[in-house]
């Protein structure tokens, strides 16, 4: 320590692991910011924290991106994108999400005051893009106003890895495969906190009247706990088990009409459920429709996590029929590739000249371009999240460039941005139209 008790150079170096922007402050404070060992991260570590303020103090911004599609923040903001469009996506969310949300809600008659045990807490409508680009609604509470809780509160999900080996036990063992959706699945649990809110004009018949919460409301921090305890009750009644290397992955002994024993499978991802089994409906699906689920989309997987399925056989050379299951990413660098060109416009177009995913030569940890300003840097964060989304759908021949431009998240640039997009402009010219069936096939002769 120096005299007049500020810290050296080499203290701020170590404490800056601990408190970055803290240090920074401190360093900028008292002119270190251009020293050599402060100069190449405290200007960095200010714009973060600039950033990070900036979320949580200003929340209504110009305009929010994810896969690269404008997020709208009120319903307003939802009908005027649905207008500028020229579509009725978001429209049709809001009204799909308002017909299925009422049963959380318990009307007081007018007039009645609330239980004086309940809190208060606001209701608002969220927007999202799921996976497969489509919008998507949802009615939620207003959580941060609620107490913190005392124990874990999320959902937990399947790995990937399961589902993957949940492809191969289904053709090993000669099972069905059947994939169905629950219906807004945390509604079907009971809220295990006492909550009311005033019902706004998006509750329909409801305006103005107080409303007591009597489901696992979206929003609700106890909500995905409370979702995730209640199936596993119903799936411990339909005498199913958590697989030890996975409590998401839940089994039961079973055996085929020709005596064969075998295990019967349900893979959990929040709301939606991958059930295998020699007779998946009669076995699986109907008993829970039986419990009062909503099963949709009941039938065989041809889209998972935003991969696109597909199931094959072939015949070997000895007359042997192999079955298996194939996963690509190809519709989903589809729908990528159009929704990154409808946001560029002509400027996207040129790609029949590009032979390499980024820059010949480039070298972006060099990159002296302009950086990008909040909005943009919003966007090319979208960006490299769908290339890493289609990467670990199979694309692993941009893994490298994906991961080298993923580096510059934090506080990306103009040039950053430029080769980020030349991905995908590289993608489009290189998009393989074969499944890999063809690839099996051609092994076999």
């Amino acid at each position: 320590m120096w005299k007049d008790g500020t810290a050296t150079w080499e203290t701020l170096t170590a404490m800056k692991e601990m408190n970055m922007a803290r240090c920074a402050e401190y360093a900028e404070r008292l002119g270190f910011a251009d020293e050599p060992a402060f100069s190449y991260w405290v200007k960095f570590a200010l714009k973060k924290r600039n950033r990070l303020l900036k979320k949580v103090f200003c929340r209504k911004r110009s305009n929010r991106f994810k896969y690269g599609i404008a997020v709208p923040r009120t319903v307003k903001e939802a009908y005027a994108l649905d207008t500028a469009n020229g579509s009725d996506f978001w429209a049709k969310a809001i009204d799909k999400e308002m017909s299925n949300v009422m049963v959380a809600f318990k009307p007081l008659d007018l007039g009645a005051s609330p239980p004086d045990d309940y809190k208060e807490i606001p209701l608002r409508l969220i927007f999202d893009v799921k996976m497969d680009f489509s919008r998507k609604a949802r009615l939620v509470a207003g959580g941060h106003l609620t107490d913190p809780p005392e124990a874990l509160t999320y959902s937990s999900v399947v790995s990937r890895d399961s589902v993957w080996l949940a492809f191969m036990l289904d053709k090993l063992n000669g099972l069905d495969m059947i994939m169905t959706d629950i219906g807004n699945a945390y509604l079907n649990a009971e809220v295990t906190k006492k909550y009311y809110a005033i019902a706004g004009p998006e509750l329909g018949e409801l305006q103005g009247l107080t409303v007591v919460i009597v489901r696992a409301l979206y929003g609700l921090k106890s909500a995905g706990a409370a979702w995730n305890h209640h199936l596993a009750n119903e799936l411990m009644q339909l005498e199913f088990e958590p697989v030890p290397a996975n409590p998401d992955g839940w089994r039961r002994a079973h055996v085929k009409s020709d005596g064969t024993k075998y295990y019967e499978y349900v893979f959990v991802y929040v709301d939606d459920l991958l059930c295998l089994s020699a007779d998946p409906v009669g076995r699986i699906i109907q008993p829970l429709s039986d419990l009062g689920y909503r099963c949709k989309d009941v039938g065989k997987p041809t889209r998972y996590l935003g991969a696109e399925i597909a199931e094959h056989e072939i015949r070997g050379a000895d007359g042997t029929v192999h079955k298996f299951w194939s996963m690509s990413a190809e519709q989903y660098l589809k729908l990528a590739i159009q929704t990154v060109e409808d946001q560029q416009g002509d400027s996207f177009g040129k790609c029949r000249g590009v032979k390499t995913p980024v820059e010949s030569g480039y070298r972006p940890e060099l990159d002296e371009t302009d950086e990008l300003d909040d909005d943009k840097a919003k966007y090319y964060q979208s960006l490299i999240g769908i290339l890493q989304w289609i990467v670990e759908l199979g694309r692993i021949d941009i893994a490298l460039e994906v991961s080298t431009m993923a580096q510059f998240n934090c506080n990306p640039r103009t040039g950053h941005l430029r080769n980020t997009l030349r991905i995908f402009m590289w993608l489009k010219g290189h998009i393989k139209s074969k499944l890999v069936m063809d690839c099996c096939k051609r092994d076999m002769d």
